[in-house]
């Protein structure tokens, strides 16, 4: 399932991959194939930073924390 598409007013790709990690890429750092488990996104938003998340900007900080917490409130395959 996918959070967010890259589009003309979207960045982002982020999607859950097969192996139940959450794939997060920026447009400009494709190559980096970002993926983060459940325990790393929740850290994440409880600590409410996204630095690790290649391409991160403060000003996306928003987008980033709604398609994370839809991923972990999607129930579990």
């Amino acid at each position: 399932m996918a959070y967010l598409r890259y589009s003309r007013t979207c960045e982002w790709y982020i999607f859950e991959r097969d192996d139940s990690r959450l794939a997060v890429w920026h447009r400009d750092f494709r190559s980096s194939d970002a993926s983060f488990d459940r325990v790393e996104v929740e850290s994440m938003l409880s600590a409410d930073s996204f630095l690790v998340v290649p391409g991160y900007r403060l000003d996306q900080k928003d987008i980033l924390r709604e398609a994370f917490q839809a991923w972990l409130q999607d129930p579990v395959a």
